[in-house]
């Protein structure tokens, strides 16, 4: 008499609505870590700087002009100039001119991309923002001192050092928001999973109920009743 149950649509939406309450707690408390770890957090700024050297760089300094627009070298180009920038080397003489601030959190705190347009941006992320900005100049100086037989004064900055005025991280409206919808997902994986088990013990019982001998004469009456009726 016990078959395999199988859930509906109109099964899902009625076990989430029994364990509505489970739901919005999970909800609320997982918003609420989210936000007091957001605000105990220690806020992070970033700097950033965008430069590029130019194609002609590889000339001799007497066949170009200075007056003249000079367009960026190709992206591969480029790429290769961010490595000299993403050595340890570089976070090293960095970090040694920044007394409070050790190789390994120059290491964390500086990246480097290179844009479609063949420019280098150097992004620092520090709690001190004056620190973060610094940091960019410092690795910028140091990729010119690194040039300095080829570059000279010939590196062009699209983007002088600017930092953030908000913490980039952590951001708290972000956080709470992924902290609720996460709540909200965890909530209901776990109301379903309960009412999977709810439903399964109450199969097992009612199998065990199948096997005794009153419950098939109970049966067998109603049906008899019903038949007469």
């Amino acid at each position: 008499m016990v078959n395999t149950f199988e859930y509906s649509g109109d099964d899902y939406w009625a076990a989430l609505y029994r364990r509505r309450r489970i739901i919005a707690l999970m909800v609320v408390l997982s918003a609420t870590f989210s936000t007091f770890f957001s605000v105990v957090l220690t806020p992070l700024y970033e700097a950033s700087m965008q430069f590029y050297v130019p194609q002609d760089i590889v000339l001799s300094k007497g066949l170009y002009s200075r007056s003249l627009i000079r367009s960026p070298g190709l992206k591969e180009q480029a790429r290769t100039y961010v490595a000299a920038l993403e050595s340890r080397d570089a976070h090293s003489a960095v970090a040694d001119q920044l007394p409070d601030r050790s190789t390994a959190e120059i290491l964390r705190s500086a990246d480097f991309d290179v844009t479609p347009a063949a420019s280098l941006v150097i992004y620092a992320r520090d709690k001190d923002p004056e620190v973060a900005k610094q940091i960019v100049e410092l690795f910028f100086q140091h990729f010119k001192n690194f040039h300095s037989l080829r570059l000279d004064d010939s590196v062009r900055v699209l983007e002088k050092p600017d930092v953030s005025k908000n913490p980039v991280f952590p951001i708290a409206i972000l956080n709470t928001l992924v902290g609720a919808v996460g709540g909200l997902l965890l909530g209901i994986i776990y109301a379903l999973f309960l009412d999977f088990l709810q439903v399964r013990t109450l199969a097992r019982k009612l199998k065990q109920l199948e096997q005794q001998d009153w419950f098939h004469e109970t049966v067998n009456e109603e049906y008899s009743r019903r038949g007469q009726s």
